[in-house]
C-alpha cells in the first residue's frame, strides 16, 4: 500500500475511536435524575384572619401567615433508585429555612416513617421506582423556599418551580383544526412549540 492508503486507514481508525469514545461516554453511564418541585399557596389574607373571624391555628396556637407548601420529589431517570444509592444510609432531607408548623399529608410509598427535624423533613432510604413520586404537604408560617439535601449518589437533581412547569405546559403547541366547521385545511395555532 502506498502512503495515502496507510493514512486513510489510520485516519479511519482514529475517527472511529473518537466516535466510539463519545457515544460510550454520552450513553454508557446514564445518571439517575430526581425532580424537585414545590408550590406554596397562601391560605389566608395577609393579616391571618379572614372575614367572620376565621383563622388558622395549630394545637391552639394561631398561625399568623399560613401557607400550604406542596413538595414533589419524582424519579425522572432511566432506572430505579434503591436504598443502596443513598450514601452511607443518609436520609433525603427537605429543608425549610424558617422551619415548618406541621405536615398535613404525605404520600411516600414504602416508607415506614418520615423523620421530623426542627427545620427539615427526612425521608429514610427507600426504593423509588422509575416514574414514582414522593408528595408532601406541609403547613408553614410565612412564605418559604424549601431546598432538597440529597445524599443519593450519581444522581442529578432537577429543581423546578411548579409555576414554571405549568407555564411550559400551557405554552406547548396546541393546534385547533377547524375541519369540524367545514373549512378544511384551516388551522389555528396557539402558543409555541418547544422541544
Amino acid at each position: 500500500m502506498d502512503e495515502i492508503g496507510w493514512l486513510s486507514w489510520v485516519g479511519g481508525i482514529v475517527i472511529g475511536a473518537i466516535i466510539t469514545w463519545f457515544f460510550s461516554w454520552k450513553y454508557g453511564n446514564r445518571r439517575r435524575k430526581l425532580l424537585f418541585t414545590w408550590e406554596a399557596v397562601q391560605l389566608m389574607p395577609d393579616n391571618g384572619v379572614a372575614n367572620g373571624g376565621l383563622e388558622v391555628s395549630y394545637e391552639g396556637t394561631p398561625v399568623q401567615d399560613p401557607y400550604l407548601v406542596k413538595v414533589t420529589i419524582k424519579n425522572l431517570g432511566p432506572s430505579d433508585i434503591s436504598t443502596r444509592h443513598f450514601d452511607s444510609g443518609q436520609m433525603l432531607k427537605v429543608m425549610f429555612p424558617a422551619g415548618y408548623v406541621s405536615t398535613m399529608d404525605t404520600d411516600v410509598a414504602a416508607t415506614p416513617t418520615i423523620r421530623l427535624g426542627p427545620d427539615f423533613l427526612g425521608i429514610p432510604p427507600l426504593l423509588l421506582k422509575r416514574g414514582a413520586a414522593i408528595n408532601l404537604d406541609v403547613l408553614v408560617d410565612g412564605p418559604t423556599t424549601p431546598n432538597l439535601d440529597s445524599p443519593i449518589v450519581d444522581t442529578d437533581i432537577v429543581r423546578a418551580d411548579a409555576r414554571a412547569i405549568a407555564v411550559g405546559v400551557v405554552q406547548q403547541s396546541t393546534t385547533l383544526t377547524v375541519d369540524s366547521l367545514g373549512l378544511p385545511g384551516i388551522s389555528v395555532r396557539f402558543g409555541s412549540r418547544r422541544r
